[in-house]
């Protein structure tokens, strides 16, 4: 019989590749759960946060009905709650579906009906375009508003002349658990 050739860092890799993005952060979070796992604009999160808020959001989520194949829309402004609205979404078999937060009424409408998001995930400051486009997405059950503050960033659309003519810079950053072996 030929012996198994794999090293235990190919089993590792392997195992990572059967878990979901849920999994992986929950595994994470018990392995390193007071290590940074993400920056945004000084807003800092372990795993262990990062995964207690992942599962608030995915149990709201599920408490509303959305579950595996769901399609859920995230429409908010660069920060860390994307980052925990899509974790949340795989971590129900759910699909994430992006919402650039430039887009105006029209163009969100379509991307909610085009896709067929069941739900819509929206920072505080997206709350009111939320509102104006959610009688045009008939498939769409929840909105779920994170956060209170105004997030909006300075180079923000104003919403009835259409997109900012400034670019934005991403200002998010993740940090991985791996490390770098010298030889």
């Amino acid at each position: 019989m030929a012996q198994d050739a794999r090293t235990p860092a190919d089993v590792a890799v392997g195992a990572a590749r059967r878990m979901t993005l849920g999994e992986q952060l929950a595994r994470a979070a018990r392995l390193y759960p007071g290590k940074t796992a993400f920056v945004c604009e000084g807003d800092e999160r372990t795993y262990a946060q990062t995964d207690e808020r992942v599962t608030r959001l995915a149990r709201a989520l599920a408490d509303r009905g959305v579950g595996r194949g769901d399609r859920v829309a995230v429409h908010m402004h660069n920060g860390l709650e994307v980052v925990e609205g899509y974790l949340a979404a795989c971590r129900l078999g759910a699909i994430a579906v992006p919402v650039n937060f430039r887009l105006v009424a029209d163009e969100v409408a379509h991307v909610l009906t085009d896709s067929g998001a069941r739900a819509l995930l929206v920072d505080a400051a997206l709350a009111g375009l939320a509102a104006e486009v959610r009688p045009r997405a008939p498939e769409l059950e929840t909105v779920l508003a994170t956060g209170g503050g105004e997030r909006a960033p300075a180079s923000a659309p104003n919403r009835t002349s259409g997109r900012s003519p400034k670019r934005a810079t991403p200002r998010c950053t993740s940090t991985s658990t791996r490390t770098t072996r010298r030889s």
